[in-house]
């Protein structure tokens, strides 16, 4: 349904130019859930904006396509993105407070979506308002209609937000940290919430997070983005029981784990890159344990390792052996 072709984001700022995202590439199945993970400021939620087409000021794609159904939109104008947005293609945002608006009642914000797209009445909406509000398991909807953001509860006005993405009947949603500032029952109460929906509608999803446990709970297939390019994608289940990047293993390693309580957390040794001036070659290469002199230049693609698991580390089979063998890598 949605490819994401050689896509390359540049972000001027005065005379500062950043390229948040640079040359990455995935796909999206009907009725799929991809996971697209790494560290704060990798690039995820850049990712989401440029398919939405709400870059922030001073943004534009420089490179690559994203072709939803074969239709490009990189090319399309902005009135034709906005007919996109919604009808095709919605997002749910991570803070509900800041994307809600808070002088108007939720209900209204939920009725502006089929009203403007779908072109329905004031009373048909108000109707399809209400059975939103019943499926994305709002209590009592009727009242809650009128309420302002400020009166319901995080987890409330979270649903609220899915609420509002699904109102135009979308075929995909595009989740950045859903569940972010929430306590884990209500994050488990979102997360089995966006399964039955997609179970019930046929969507399909890419949901960006940090959290991996998320991921191996609501996804099947994940991409691991890193300074901005995506180094290694492939099923949860082959990634996670033969990581082939130093660091998506690096990633796994720092989850916490029952079976390794007592012995702590392992960090990912160094910071991350400053974009203004990313490292060349493989931009993991300063913090990587497996690096060579070969990784501080050139350029990295995607190789296939194994059934639709590709990695971006020209070592991944010392990797592999790492994973295996349950080693601990720290760079010395």
């Amino acid at each position: 349904m949605l490819e994401v072709q050689d896509l390359t984001v540049e972000i001027r700022s005065g005379r500062s130019i950043v390229r948040p995202i640079e040359h990455i590439s995935f796909a999206l199945d009907a009725n799929e859930t991809l996971g697209l993970v790494g560290e704060s400021g990798c690039g995820k939620s850049t990712t989401l904006r440029a398919i939405i087409g709400l870059l922030p000021r001073g943004g534009r794609i420089v490179g690559g396509r994203i072709l939803l159904d074969g239709r490009d939109l990189v090319k399309e104008r902005r009135a034709e993105l906005q007919r996109v947005r919604g009808r095709s293609v919605a997002m749910v945002f991570q803070d509900p407070m800041s994307a809600l608006n808070p002088l108007m009642r939720v209900g209204e914000q939920i009725a502006e979506g089929p009203r403007a797209v779908l072109g329905y009445s004031r009373g048909h909406a108000r109707e399809w308002v209400a059975d939103l509000m019943r499926r994305v398991g709002i209590p009592d909807p009727e009242r809650r209609v009128n309420a302002y953001p400020y009166e319901l509860s995080g987890g409330l006005r979270q649903r609220i937000m899915i609420a509002i993405a699904l109102s135009s009947k979308p075929k995909i949603l595009l989740c950045d940290e859903p569940t972010t500032g929430l306590d884990v029952t209500i994050q488990d109460q979102i997360l089995k919430l966006l399964v039955k929906l997609q179970d019930e509608e046929g969507l399909s999803i890419i949901y960006v997070t940090h959290d991996l446990a998320v991921i191996a709970q609501l996804a099947r297939r994940l991409a691991v983005m890193y300074a901005g390019r995506i180094v290694e994608v492939g099923s949860v289940r082959d990634v996670f029981a033969a990581p082939s990047h130093p660091y998506t293993l690096a990633l796994l390693r720092c989850a916490p784990r029952a079976d390794r309580a007592r012995t702590g957390l392992t960090p990912i040794g160094g910071t991350p890159p400053d974009m203004m001036a990313p490292p060349s070659g493989c931009r993991f290469h300063p913090r990587c344990p497996l690096a060579v002199d070969e990784c501080a230049s050139g350029d990295f693609p995607l190789v296939t390792v194994g059934s639709a698991h590709a990695t971006a580390c020209i070592r991944w089979e010392e990797c592999a052996q790492y994973a295996h063998k349950g080693l601990v890598m720290v760079r010395e």
